[in-house]
């Protein structure tokens, strides 16, 4: 492709056929290459949020800002990740659903999913989706955050990643600080949290 509308129509087909990690490659590739485009940050920062990752939203749009300013509503959205409920999870659970059938791969919209499933309470569903992807250390945080709820304490310490991941460093440290507040450690809870 020779230009922005290239990369972002790429993007928007694959994200119709629900190929996320295919439609997130396409529009790194375009934000790569032109990073002035507002379609591709727009896209690419919109794709993190519709998986529920705040750091990696957050992160394309700290980037985004070195190429032109982000509108307020996916700043907005980013915060709110944080805050991610029940509530409001029910039409990115049905895209990600979509997503991890479409391309059992995709770790990104599985860890979404795993997101949705831990905030609506289905954690043994939240299990059972991360099982297969256990040796990822991002996908652990996950699970120890899921075990520590199931009250399965053992389970969880021998999940906890040894050191914080280089991505989604919230999920780790929540996941610790609700570890080691059920052990009682409220000095190393209060710091972790």
């Amino acid at each position: 492709p020779a230009d922005a509308a290239a990369f972002a129509e790429l993007g928007a087909t694959a994200l119709t056929a629900n190929w996320l990690r295919v439609a997130d490659g396409f529009l790194a590739e375009g934000v790569k290459h032109f990073p002035d485009d507002e379609r591709l940050q727009r896209q690419y920062a919109s794709l993190a949020g519709l998986r529920l990752n705040a750091d990696q939203m957050q992160s394309r749009l700290v980037n985004w800002q070195s190429h032109g300013t982000p509108p307020l509503d996916l700043v907005a959205m980013a915060i709110g990740l944080y805050a991610l409920d029940g509530r409001g999870v029910a039409p990115a659970e049905t895209w990600l659903r979509a997503a991890v059938e479409a391309d059992a791969n995709d770790l990104e919209s599985r860890l979404g999913l795993a997101r949705c499933l831990l905030a609506t309470g289905r954690y043994q569903q939240c299990v059972v989706l991360l099982e297969p992807v256990r040796d990822s250390d991002r996908a652990r945080s996950l699970l120890v955050i899921a075990h520590v709820t199931m009250n399965d304490l053992s389970m969880a310490e021998t999940l906890l990643p040894g050191a914080e991941p280089a991505e989604d460093r919230a999920d780790y440290w929540y996941a610790r600080g609700l570890l080691v507040l059920e052990r009682r450690e409220l000095e190393d809870a209060e710091k972790s949290l």
